[in-house]
């Protein structure tokens, strides 16, 4: 769908997402770091059949790159614990043979 098509829907969930950050009793630092740390998300999507992906950048074709994910993987543990579920068993349906991840 369009991103553009329900705006204000869509500020509302980033606004929801941000809210315990922003509201919290964290020192200001922790907070802008956490609240930092997920800025790459704007590359992701959910597909419509739930799965969770992202691409690598907005000028590379690779999806799900395992070699990105090392600052990316902490807070989405954290706060979307099922986006990780779903990129392990993605990566684990398409690991080859001899134990390689493409």
């Amino acid at each position: 769908t369009d991103i553009l098509a329900d705006l204000e829907t869509t500020v509302k969930d980033i606004s929801n997402l941000q809210r315990p950050l922003v509201e919290s009793s964290l020192p200001d630092w922790l907070s802008d770091t956490l609240l930092n740390s997920v800025s790459h998300i704007r590359s992701a999507w959910f597909q419509s059949n739930g799965q969770w992906r992202q691409w690598e950048a907005y000028d590379c074709v690779n999806v799900d790159s395992i070699h990105n994910d090392g600052e990316r993987h902490i807070p989405y543990i954290m706060f979307l614990p099922e986006t990780t579920r779903n990129k392990m068993r993605a990566w684990g349906a398409t690991q080859q043979s001899n134990g390689m991840l493409p």
